[in-house]
């Protein structure tokens, strides 16, 4: 059986499929502390556009570290998205939109996004969105 993902929120636990390598306890778990390990003190940093590479890399790195040491069976791709919005008070708005799509066995893959707020000024938002594909 074949599916047509896209415009994914994150999918509760009762929605995953049975055969999910990972399932979405634990990969809420290992998405906040992969985000603890790659931006330091999460709860007041500034946002720095020259550190968003640095940070994006450290976060993919340890999720795919934690999901390919815990499974041999899929294969995994990771997504991470960092966004700046203004704090509260100051003008501007950032709005984003994010979307994903695959064709895939429903029964064997799957696709899952987990977002956070952080920031001194709650002012930065990461997205993560986790694709397992079976062997």
């Amino acid at each position: 059986m074949s599916t047509l993902a896209g415009d994914s929120p994150r999918v509760p636990e009762s929605k995953l499929s049975p055969t999910a390598p990972v399932q979405s306890s634990e990969l809420e778990s290992i998405c906040s502390n992969a985000l603890s390990t790659s931006v330091p003190s999460p709860s007041t940093t500034t946002y720095s556009h020259e550190s968003t590479s640095t940070w994006t890399s450290i976060l993919i790195s340890d999720i795919l570290s934690k999901l390919t040491s815990s499974c041999s069976t899929h294969k995994f791709i990771v997504y991470a998205t960092f966004v700046h919005s203004p704090p509260a008070g100051l003008t501007g708005q950032t709005a984003v939109y994010t979307a994903a799509g695959a064709y895939w066995d429903a029964d064997k893959d799957g696709l899952w996004t987990w977002s956070h707020t952080l920031g001194k000024e709650n002012d930065i938002h990461v997205i993560v969105t986790v694709t397992w594909i079976a062997k």
